[in-house]
């Protein structure tokens, strides 16, 4: 898998471009880190917008959010791509 490195704010772009060096998302884990350096959480809103990063995208294949607090909402965000 062609994993990228980086923070989201980085990443969503590359993937919303259509980057191919990329297929594969892990989105992070919150609390994973410690409490020093909390990952940020991934709720409704954050699923609205990666959905639209993702919908041109063509290059990744795998997604995984779990952990992520994406409820129902962020479920028929991923649902409609």
């Amino acid at each position: 898998p062609k994993v990228p490195m980086g923070s989201c704010e980085d990443i969503l772009p590359q993937i919303e471009a259509d980057d191919d060096s990329l297929d594969t998302l892990m989105l992070p884990v919150p609390g994973l880190l410690g409490e020093a350096l909390p990952a940020p959480s991934f709720g409704a809103e954050e699923m609205e917008y990666l959905c639209r990063c993702l919908r041109r995208n063509t290059s990744v294949t795998h997604l995984n959010v779990s952990m992520n607090p994406i409820g129902d909402a962020g479920a028929k965000h991923l649902a409609a791509l």
